[in-house]
């Protein structure tokens, strides 16, 4: 038994995180209730029969489900609860949507790139008029396109070549590409990105192509 344990990144963690708050006397639980939820290959309406058949007497029995995170049990229990408000890793113009939505515009960024770095516009919306997404999968071809043609276009302008380097001098720039419509849309365009750019730009450039659990973290 320890004195206190520390559980950082609990919002990754499923139900079976509990297993770890018997370690401790006192347990300090860290995470963000607003973040992805805990992946699971199980289904939900399996847990849910299970739940009712093994833990209909156990209070809360509800919140052990495969959707909810080793946080969101946590909660029920602990009352005491401490907001993180100073954001370093997203500029403004882009943490600052999930700022308004998610947190109340409470989170003060403190992060401000290099004028000479700076990449403008940060957002830019690019409409695909004729993007629909497959019936026997979760792909749209004309929007994976678009994109794959897009960064293509990025990897030969010059104003993506160099960024700062943490450590001092320059590094190429790089470059990940995120989707919301799942899994099969972000290998879509994985192999899209493989048959359009080279694997040495690729490598180069640290090209990464998935779902937002790909970048949970990054």
């Amino acid at each position: 038994m320890f004195d206190v344990v520390i559980f950082d990144e609990s919002s990754q963690a499923d139900v079976r995180g509990v297993n770890i708050a018997y370690l401790g006397k006192k347990l300090l639980v860290v995470g963000d209730p607003e973040q992805i939820s805990p992946i699971s290959f199980l289904k939900q309406d399996d847990v849910v029969g299970l739940i009712g058949k093994h833990l209909a007497n156990i209070r809360h029995s509800e919140h052990f489900s495969i959707t909810s995170s080793f946080f969101d049990i946590a909660e029920v229990k602990m009352s005491e609860r401490v907001m993180l408000l100073e954001h370093f890793r997203s500029v403004e113009e882009i943490i600052g949507f999930s700022n308004k939505l998610s947190y109340n515009g409470r989170l003060e960024t403190l992060r401000y790139p290099q004028p000479k770095w700076q990449l403008k516009p940060v957002l830019e919306a690019v409409h695909v008029s004729n993007g629909f997404m497959n019936l026997n999968n979760q792909v749209n071809e004309p929007e994976a396109e678009a994109i794959v043609e897009k960064l293509a276009e990025m990897l030969k302008d010059p104003k993506y070549d160099e960024r700062d380097n943490e450590k001092g001098g320059t590094r190429p720039t790089t470059f990940g590409v995120t989707t919301l419509l799942g899994n099969d849309q972000g290998k879509f365009i994985t192999n899209l990105i493989r048959q359009k750019i080279s694997e040495e730009e690729i490598e180069k450039r640290k090209i990464i192509a998935g779902n937002p659990y790909a970048f949970q973290g990054d």
